[in-house]
């Protein structure tokens, strides 16, 4: 994935970097399809992250925490905002929805019973649940809870696509997000007063939009790599075009653990051909091959996941020359 820009990487993090200062790249691995998500931006989703939606004009739910014994309080709140209403923990993480008052309570005893202080309770609109996948102003993928079937962004009403983009940016610092919206239907027009902003992520899983198809996921990769980098105006090549680069592997604290393993895993790869054996140093490992950006980018991934207890803090690639 790493589509022949500089990487580099920071704990827990694959960097891809365009070359101009002050505008990387950030995306991190997600190890169980071996693809990456968008990793960059500041806020989690809280009641504090709904008060700044609300003052951008973002419809949000109403809302109010109560002790996990306030079970009657919260009973009587959620009669207030009107059924269905969801319970959850603070950061929204175990999302139950009642939708009368008999069911409310084994509800919110199932949440009180997960959470360490508060409960949530928040209304929601009765229908569709939609997450979008959004990068800068534009949507990538949307998802539907329960829906059958692939959702297109070209299928919903265009005033709910600008709804999850402009909850994303009513966000300082926020880029790339997964946007939950609550709506009646996904055709519906009147979005500011028929749907709901939930949640805004700060960290899209690529899972959640793949169906569990690891081919998806790599797909909506390469999607969110190449509207990345057109915002940045990053000219990138095909991940199947062969490149020649220069791997220098960094931060390892066991050199002698980390080379055979990673000289076994690159002699297996298809496409790729080492043009100087791997050479190791004090704190890792240096190698100079031929190969597919997108292996290339799968080398780097493993390389900083690690073989055992051995790994790089740091990889940096050093094009050297473009291919065919």
């Amino acid at each position: 994935m790493s589509r022949q820009l500089p990487t580099t990487s920071l704990p827990g993090q694959v960097v891809f970097s365009s070359g101009h200062p002050g505008q990387p790249l950030a995306f991190t691995q997600l190890s169980s399809y071996g693809a990456t998500y968008g990793g960059l931006g500041l806020v989690k989703t809280s009641r504090r992250t709904w008060q700044v939606l609300r003052r951008s004009g973002i419809p949000v739910p109403q809302s109010q925490a109560f002790a996990p014994g306030a079970q009657s309080s919260a009973a009587a709140y959620a009669q207030r905002v009107g059924f269905p209403a969801v319970v959850s923990s603070l950061s929204g993480v175990h999302r139950r929805t009642a939708y009368d008052v008999a069911t409310f309570k084994g509800e919110f005893v199932a949440v009180a019973e997960r959470v360490d202080d508060q409960v949530l309770v928040h209304s929601t609109v009765p229908g569709e649940l939609l997450r979008f996948m959004v990068q800068g102003e534009q949507v990538l993928a949307v998802t539907g809870k329960g829906h059958r079937g692939a959702i297109e962004p070209e299928d919903l009403d265009p005033s709910l696509l600008q709804l999850a983009v402009d909850a994303v940016q009513a966000i300082p610092g926020l880029d790339t997000a997964a946007v939950t919206i609550s709506t009646r239907r996904f055709t519906d027009t009147d979005v500011r007063r028929k749907a709901l902003v939930e949640r805004v992520m700060r960290s899209p899983h690529l899972r959640d939009y793949a169906g569990g198809s690891t081919r998806a996921a790599l797909r909506l990769a390469d999607k969110l790599v190449q509207a990345t980098a057109q915002n940045l105006g990053v000219e990138l090549p095909p991940p199947t075009s062969p490149v020649v680069v220069r791997l220098r592997f960094t931060g390892v604290p066991d050199p002698e653990a980390f080379t055979p393993p990673l000289s076994a895993m690159i002699t297996d790869l298809r496409n790729t051909t080492p043009l100087q054996g791997l050479t190791t140093m004090t704190d890792g490992a240096e190698l100079h091959l031929k190969s597919t950006a997108a292996q290339i980018g799968f080398i780097i991934t493993r390389a900083i996941l690690g073989f055992d207890d051995a790994a790089a803090y740091m990889v940096q690639t050093m094009p050297s020359a473009r291919i065919g």
